[in-house]
């Protein structure tokens, strides 16, 4: 009797048991959830670290993005709508012995080396909130908007491909191991879709205007004319200066396709001359600033229209600057303004007035 209640006991307890390893296995099984596209995700404490690599071994850098309506939109509700699919466009970049990165097809192509070390970094350091199963196609995977690759000094080469971007962050997978992660959705903010957005800008010259010497100005018929009073002077100098190279609507060519915007010997010209300050040592170690002649030159091309921004037709001129293979647009406004400093005549002293009788001492 005895071993039949102790059969019955060693059976509850054996049942209680299975009871809960099923528990469990269930409560383990919760900690994957559903996602919003049908998959799931393994959460994980901290972060998990898809690359770690050094970006200063890495030595070339290539990636075919998928074009959209607005690359770095995140729909918060659900994953980017296929609708917004355009064309792919593919870059292809390597570093050159002096460490500096450059078009692989395009070796003179002015390219904006921080662009390319922001990438670099992107895929060098990659870090995830967790990893993801189910099928590809569930994450926008199986035609993802963005594939990269990279290769390194040290003999090592990653293979990066994006998805879909939701309120949890951006698809990528990691086609070395076949995983899929969730990484932070500013991970594609990097990459971009147009050769233009790669354009190292010319720069303006820092001038100060309290040593300007004078502005002259050449016109498409070859007219030259002048700014040298202080006043007008200034004023012209500031319109000048507005023209800072702009990267919206600029165009890139090499020294021989100049001529096709326009840009020739005898294309009209403005130049500002300015005194530009230089610091020097002294004999005794001490610093002193000195000034010398300095000008700065643009030269204008080829009338265009800029694209519609519904505001009506907008009209522009191409504008570079010697040396330079980057055309931008210099609005019609601001280039005739320039240009009628061809006619400048000072302010009268006494009346206040230009000598045509107007009252301003701008064109």
């Amino acid at each position: 009797m005895k071993n039949k209640k102790r059969i019955a006991v060693s059976a509850a307890l054996f049942a209680a048991l299975a009871v809960l390893a099923a528990l469990y296995f269930i409560l383990k099984n919760a900690e994957s959830k559903e996602t919003e596209d049908g998959g799931t995700e393994t959460e994980n404490n901290g972060t998990i670290q898809v690359t770690d690599l050094d970006i200063d071994n890495i030595t070339s850098l290539s990636y075919e993005i998928r074009e959209t309506d607005d690359l770095n939109d995140s729909d918060d509700s659900e994953d980017s709508d296929d609708s917004n699919k355009t064309g792919k466009t593919s870059f292809s970049f390597v570093k050159n012995s002096g460490g500096q990165w450059e078009l692989k097809d395009d070796k003179v192509f002015p390219l904006n080396d921080s662009a390319l070390t922001n990438i670099a970094a992107a895929v060098s350091s990659l870090s995830a909130t967790r990893t993801v199963g189910g099928e590809l196609s569930e994450y926008g995977l199986d035609e993802p908007f963005l594939t990269v690759y990279a290769k390194y000094s040290d003999g090592t080469s990653l293979s990066l491909s994006a998805g879909d971007t939701n309120s949890y962050g951006t698809y990528v997978l990691d086609m070395t191991n076949n995983t899929v992660y969730l990484v932070d959705s500013s991970f594609k903010s990097s990459f971009k879709s147009s050769l233009n957005d790669f354009l190292k800008a010319d720069k303006m010259p820092s001038v100060d205007t309290d040593f300007l010497t004078s502005l002259t100005v050449k016109d498409s018929d070859g007219k030259s004319g002048a700014v040298t009073d202080s006043e007008g002077l200034k004023e012209a100098a500031e319109l000048f200066l507005s023209l800072d190279f702009p990267l919206e609507n600029c165009a890139y060519t090499d020294s021989d396709g100049l001529s096709s915007f326009g840009i020739t010997e005898s294309s009209p010209s403005v130049t500002l001359n300015y005194k530009e300050a230089t610091s020097v040592t002294n004999d005794d170690g001490t610093q002193s600033t000195v000034r010398s002649d300095a000008s700065f030159e643009l030269v204008f091309g080829n009338k265009f229209t800029l694209p519609d921004d519904g505001s009506g037709e907008r009209l522009a001129y191409y504008y570079t600057t010697p040396g330079s293979v980057v055309l931008y647009a210099a609005d019609e406004e601001t280039y005739n303004k320039l240009m009628g400093y061809v006619n400048y005549t000072p302010k009268d002293t006494e009346g206040g007035n230009t000598s045509d009788g107007s009252d301003s001492a701008a064109p």
